[in-house]
């Protein structure tokens, strides 16, 4: 008994081990996406501090949906062709790094 208990606790301990990592995989691919696709115009927007962006008091992103939106609109004016995924990475990114949404 003690053994099954032992092991349904390591296999838990593990699943979330691996969903921790998968998790900091996709903002981690956020951060390239952003790094590589939006920088150059934000930082032009923002004399050089694209952050700002983010950050400033009249921004027009104030939850997780108005951030998906924007995304989504970033990518389909720009032409950037990104995939669902993609995108879902990009908004994780952007919101744990930045707008901090629950």
């Amino acid at each position: 008994m003690k053994m099954t208990r032992w092991f349904f606790c390591s296999l838990l301990l593990a699943t979330v081990s691996l969903a921790k990592a998968e998790e900091m995989t996709a903002i981690e691919k956020g951060k390239e996406l952003h790094d590589k696709n939006c920088l150059g115009c934000h930082a032009a927007q923002t004399n050089n501090n694209p952050a700002r962006l983010y950050t400033r008091d009249n921004r027009k992103v104030n939850d997780k949906d108005a951030l998906q939106k924007q995304v989504q609109y970033c990518n389909d004016v720009l032409g950037l062709m990104l995939f669902d995924e993609e995108i879902k990475n990009l908004v994780l990114y952007l919101n744990t790094e930045h707008y901090k949404f629950k």
